[in-house]
């Protein structure tokens, strides 16, 4: 059964008792070892809004560059017909496609995703390209403590920059993208790798931990990688899909039901168009077409909705070793009495529909614009 946007992103209270330190220690945390932004759910109904402000030509020229994708058949063709059948009607497969290439620079980063995984992901993953992160010094003090952390990223992107010897941001990649995608005089192959980016980075920028590290002294002078270290015990009942109280893996999962088939994720993008007064502000945001300006109201919401809610805890915090052992660095463990944590809980899924809503259209006007220019350059 379809699980309606509201709906999947309710509460799963499990009681309100704290587990203790040795439990805490026994939980897996393979969901939060690296950046992924807001998981299936939310990357693809990203794609569906976008889907449905484009014109259908403008559809069918996305799709027709998509389909020109290196790796097509195993993660397009084959995985359509896995999911819905050999005989799918052209609108359900353009639309399957939209959602797929949002997840895609997800996908390429599982050896597992097809029997070619290990050689996929030697070649098309780049993990760095899934953020780009500011410092965020909660005190004076930590700034003074961890002054080597206080550069600003490069954002700036300019052609024959080569990977992996220099690895692109979210920022440096999406410019990489917004310029090749309409040049008619690069590959095909090549530009629809390009659209692929574009369309997972447009959620990615949304998501208010791919853009901010918050580094604090002594416990998180390393930096928290966009609040991958920050666990707060009790977090993981509140969503689907959690397997860890990973602050990032908790925002990660705001638009995740118990299923997320296709005919789930076009339920949650139906569902959101009820969200009226969110649409209005979303559509006056999506006029900004700069995604320098999105990333900085990436660190400006990070800032204020997903840190200091709990920043008094945070700083005061100590460092215990990451519960995966090995080279990982360690974290920092948060408790919160129970109406702090559904008043935090509340105020994420509030942020977060206002930011997928924004991020669907601003990936739309997005497409627009290169449709347009792709047009002017043959």
């Amino acid at each position: 059964m379809a699980i309606p946007l509201l709906d999947a992103i309710q509460p799963r209270l499990e009681g309100g008792e704290m587990r203790v330190l040795a439990c805490f220690f026994s939980i897996a945390i393979s969901l939060c070892a690296t950046a992924s932004a807001w998981w299936d759910g939310g990357h693809k109904i990203v794609a569906q809004i976008a889907y449905e402000e484009l014109s259908v030509a403008e559809r069918r020229w996305v799709m027709d560059l998509l389909e020109r994708n290196p790796l097509n058949d195993e993660l397009f063709v084959q995985k359509l017909s896995a999911e819905l059948g050999p005989s799918v009607d052209e609108e359900t497969k353009m639309r399957w496609y939209f959602s797929q290439a949002a997840v895609w620079a997800d996908l390429v980063r599982d050896k597992k995703i097809s029997p070619m995984g290990t050689a996929i992901v030697a070649t098309y993953n780049r993990d760095a390209r899934h953020y780009t992160d500011a410092p965020f010094f909660p005190r004076p003090s930590d700034l003074q403590a961890l002054p080597q952390h206080a550069a600003r990223p490069d954002i700036t992107w300019e052609p024959g920059r080569i990977e992996p010897l220099a690895e692109l941001n979210s920022l440096q990649t999406l410019a990489k993208a917004r310029a090749e995608i309409p040049d008619t005089n690069l590959p095909a192959s090549d530009r629809a790798i390009d659209l692929l980016w574009l369309f997972h980075l447009a959620g990615d920028m949304h998501q208010p931990c791919h853009c901010v590290a918050l580094f604090s002294s002594p416990a998180l002078p390393a930096g928290d990688r966009g609040a991958n270290q920050i666990f707060v015990f009790g977090l993981q009942s509140q969503a689907y899909g959690m397997r860890s109280d990973a602050l990032h893996a908790f925002w990660d999962s705001l638009f995740n039901g118990e299923t997320n088939t296709h005919a789930d994720i076009l339920a949650r993008t139906a569902s959101a168009k009820a969200l009226t007064p969110l649409w209005t502000i979303a559509r006056e945001r999506a006029r900004i077409s700069d995604p320098t300006v999105w990333w900085e109201e990436g660190v400006a919401l990070a800032k204020s909705e997903v840190y200091k809610p709990l920043l008094d805890r945070i700083v005061r915090a100590t460092a215990v070793p990451h519960p995966a052992g090995g080279d990982r660095p360690d974290i920092i463990q948060i408790n919160l009495p129970q109406a702090q944590m559904d008043a935090y809980v509340l105020n994420a899924r509030r942020v977060g529909q206002g930011q997928i809503i924004t991020a669907g259209l601003r990936l739309a006007a997005t497409l627009k614009e290169l449709y347009v220019a792709a047009a002017g350059a043959q």
